[in-house]
């Protein structure tokens, strides 16, 4: 063991299990180069797997779709394969934000008017998860329309919950 070796066993670890590198260390040519080439390889394979889940998740959404139209087809929301599982399909409702200057004053004027300041304050850089969260409140409220919010759009959802 060289000199290097045995001072940074004798060193302590950080909060991430690593022993910190000293100012004086430095990383030979030879180092860098199999660094490099070690960056290289994990970066195919991640570039490899990366594209067979891309590939396996459009074959997962090319069959779920032929599942949605299957069952609605037949008028139907749920079917179950005994040892297998069952699916189902929902329906969400989702709201976009606002794009223009003028939906986005219609729409935090009529939070303010509604719910007042503070939660005026807590949703002026709202997100779409947000957005949809408090939206879907406000419709199971009974409000119809949400000055600045265009109509929901609705998405059929398919489920599986396996046995």
């Amino acid at each position: 063991m060289d000199r290097q070796n045995i001072e940074r066993d004798n060193m302590e670890e950080n909060e991430w299990g690593m022993v910190p590198e000293t100012a004086e260390e430095s990383t030979t040519l030879e180092a860098m180069d199999k660094l490099v080439i070690d960056m290289r390889a994990a970066r195919d394979a991640y570039d490899l797997a990366k594209k067979a889940s891309t590939e396996a998740h459009n074959k997962l959404e090319a069959i779920e779709a032929l599942v949605i139209n299957a069952l609605n087809a037949n008028k139907r929301t749920k079917y179950e394969v005994p040892g297998i599982g069952s699916v189902s399909i929902s329906h969400r409702e989702s709201y976009t934000t606002p794009k223009t200057p003028e939906n986005k004053q219609m729409l935090f004027k009529y939070i303010q008017e509604k719910y007042g300041d503070s939660a005026l304050t807590g949703m002026l850089s709202i997100n779409s998860m947000t957005l949809n969260s408090w939206a879907n409140r406000e419709a199971e409220a009974g409000v119809m329309s949400i000055p600045g919010l265009e109509a929901p759009t609705a998405t059929e959802v398919l489920s599986l919950r396996r046995k």
